[in-house]
């Protein structure tokens, strides 16, 4: 799609206006940050800032006045005082062309890129007391700083200590406008509601502005990304046959989310230490309390354990590499992927994982341990005994989802 532009894994929409426009509204680019999504909800996310940019392409070459310029050459009123080399009579409007316009638009977007950073810094206050209370995962602090981040950009809300029941409309009328799903819609209120909860706690906020706040999308388009599918056993050789296109350290962890059912995240806090000749600890930062796991290491992996000493020298290194190894290895895998020809995501591997241990007979209660989902309600989770590691060794090498 024309405009739509990818860079470090995210979009943005990029249009340069035609010279006249340009003259016209002070700017020579349309530039909307879409963000981290996949391809076809950036898709609807650029149509719908290429209307936009043809509505303000067309409103400009009618003699329509820009609001953002007029708003702007109303408030240099304010500062036509300011001291410069050149006088300025009292109550002047300064035009565009006047020598003394420079330096009173700078300073009014040095005002406004002060306010919106001190907004940040308040927000980013809140986000690392509601981390320092509750320790969440790092997906959850990501999406608190997200909405966090969002909330501030769309509302234009300079001071979030005293929100307003205006800019929780506004920020609601936003959201149910975007391609989001309605769980996804909720997800962010339900964060910025958090986010408040904690600073209320603190004496940073009068008041929590998003109790009883709900999101409702029933008219609005609504975009759901399909499950990815897991792997099938030509597909899974095809990967191992083609390993070496990735880095040795992406190619391991590859190799240990296809026949250990990982998550990247779960093999993404490891450190030497976690890593013995024949099996591994998985114990860092985890999505539920059953994340936390000792497996054996599959007969398919038995060079891991040499690979980690080779790479590393104490007990206290990492065995990957990069301030975020998980995600960033993620991007590599899907790139690595679409090369081969395959639209699933590295999550299919665990999806391989689960349905391949189905396959050969592994208990339900074994396999659940094995990847570290939560204990259900079934009965065996009630009263039956726990998984061990021994259950683990006995039925991980049956597993084999590049056999057929």
């Amino acid at each position: 799609m024309p405009g739509l532009v990818k860079r470090d894994g995210r979009y943005l929409y990029r249009r340069r206006y035609p010279k006249d426009v340009a003259a016209t509204l002070g700017k020579d680019e349309h530039v909307v940050y879409i963000g981290r999504l996949s391809n076809a909800a950036a898709e609807v996310r650029a149509h719908a800032a290429g209307l936009d940019f043809a509505a303000t392409v067309a409103k400009a070459r009618a003699g329509d006045p820009n609001p953002i310029s007029a708003l702007r050459d109303a408030l240099l009123n304010t500062y036509a005082m300011i001291p410069t080399n050149v006088p300025i009579p009292a109550n002047t409007v300064i035009p565009l062309g006047h020598p003394a316009y420079p330096a009173v638009a700078r300073k009014i977007l040095a005002e406004e890129r002060e306010a919106k950073a001190a907004a940040k810094r308040k927000l980013a206050d809140i986000v690392e007391i509601w981390i320092e209370r509750k320790n969440p995962r790092r997906a959850a602090i990501r999406r608190m700083r997200m909405w966090a981040d969002r909330f501030v950009n769309v509302t234009k809300c300079n001071d979030v200590a005293k929100v307003e029941q205006r800019h929780v409309a506004a920020f609601i009328a936003y959201v149910e406008r975007q391609p989001y799903t309605r769980v996804t819609a909720a997800q962010g209120v339900s964060s910025l509601r958090t986010l408040w909860k904690h600073a209320l706690s603190r004496n940073l906020v009068e008041r929590n502005p998003w109790i009883g706040v709900g999101v409702a999308m029933e008219n609005v388009h609504e975009f759901t990304v399909p499950e990815p599918e897991g792997f099938s056993p030509a597909e899974v050789r095809l990967i191992l046959a083609n390993l070496g296109q990735l880095s040795p350290n992406n190619a391991w962890m590859l190799r240990m989310m296809i026949f250990h059912g990982a998550r990247a995240s779960d093999l993404a806090d490891m450190w030497r230490r976690d890593v013995l000749p024949d099996r591994f600890t998985m114990d860092g930062e985890i999505k539920n309390h059953d994340s936390a796991r000792a497996m054996p290491l599959h007969p398919e992996c038995l060079g891991f354990y040499e690979y980690v000493h080779k790479c590393t020298k104490k007990d206290d290194d990492p065995v990957w590499y990069g301030k975020d190894p998980a995600n960033h290895a993620q991007q590599k895998f899907t790139k690595f992927f679409r090369g081969l020809g395959l639209k699933t995501t590295a999550h299919g591997a665990r999806h391989t994982f689960i349905a391949t241990a189905i396959r050969a007979g592994v208990p339900e209660y074994v396999h659940k341990a094995m990847v570290g989902h939560a204990r259900g309600r079934d009965a065996h989770s009630r009263y039956g005994t726990p998984c061990t590691y021994a259950d683990k060794a006995k039925w991980l090498p049956l597993i084999r989802p590049d056999l057929d």
